[in-house]
């Protein structure tokens, strides 16, 4: 849960997306990320909390690269 309240992208001014999602759950939850594609160029990343709901975190558009396998972490957009 901790990952996702954390989670960051953007600079010089970090954007936290989903600092403020997942009302009272506890810093120490189970949580897990998804990734979904909207269309053929554009994909959401999602946070959700069993019990707390989903949050939105960054939507990416573009060309894509290779897929690599399991994300272990989240991802870090520059």
């Amino acid at each position: 849960m901790r990952d996702l309240w954390n989670y960051q992208y953007g600079g010089p001014v970090a954007h936290h997306p989903l600092a403020g999602h997942f009302g009272q759950a506890s810093p120490g939850q189970k949580a897990a990320w998804c990734w979904v594609r909207d269309d053929g160029d554009t994909a959401t990343l999602w946070g959700v909390v069993p019990g707390h709901g989903v949050g939105s975190a960054i939507t990416v558009s573009g060309e894509g690269g290779e897929p690599r396998g399991v994300m272990e972490n989240p991802p870090f957009v520059p």
